[in-house]
């Protein structure tokens, strides 16, 4: 009778493992890192002049508009010159193309470039010591960028943070405790 208390207990274990794991998965945070160099080939090449991020809930591949993506977070990064969220003075019509190929997901700012600065978005930060302005022009495959009055501009190229879902980690450690239980259970008999 003591040996089928421990079994249930692992098989109710797993069960509830399974049943996480049939649940779908809410949008997760998903994140793209951003790479500015300074050339103008069409790919981006050594060196990198600047870095970014951009976070917002997934909503799969596809094309979206900029300002529906929930949970909007992002920021980059030229040397001393910042620019984030509160910095966006674009207000309408940017879209966001995400894609998936190879199993690596890609992300450009597209749209009509109906920014101030006539990019797909624009961001301006009086507070930066070089640069105010950074533009991202209406692209596709790979995106345009241009600094100030086009002083430095280039190609970026923003490419996808490999994440875990959550349900399957659930599973591994749900399986690995059940057959931990399962395996002392055995041990003792």
């Amino acid at each position: 009778m003591t040996l089928l208390k421990p079994i249930r207990l692992s098989a109710l274990a797993l069960a509830g493992a399974l049943t996480l794991a049939a649940l779908p998965a809410a949008a997760a945070p998903f994140t793209f890192n951003f790479e500015f160099d300074n050339t103008d080939t069409g790919s981006v090449e050594p060196p990198i002049v600047g870095t970014g991020f951009l976070t917002f809930d997934d909503p799969g591949d596809g094309t979206f508009d900029f300002f529906s993506l929930t949970n909007r977070d992002l920021g980059f990064t030229f040397g001393a010159d910042t620019w984030g969220l509160a910095d966006l003075v674009t207000s309408a019509g940017t879209l966001v193309e995400i894609s998936t190929t190879l199993d690596a997901r890609s992300l450009v700012f597209t749209g009509n470039g109906n920014g101030p600065y006539l990019g797909s978005i624009d961001f301006q930060n009086p507070a930066n010591p070089i640069y105010t302005v950074l533009t991202f022009g209406p692209s596709s495959a790979v995106g345009r960028y241009a600094l100030g009055n086009f002083v430095l501009f280039g190609d970026y190229a923003a490419s996808a943070v490999a994440q875990t879902p959550l349900p399957a980690t659930l599973l591994l450690f749900a399986v690995g405790l059940a057959g931990l239980r399962l395996s002392r259970c055995r041990g003792r008999g």
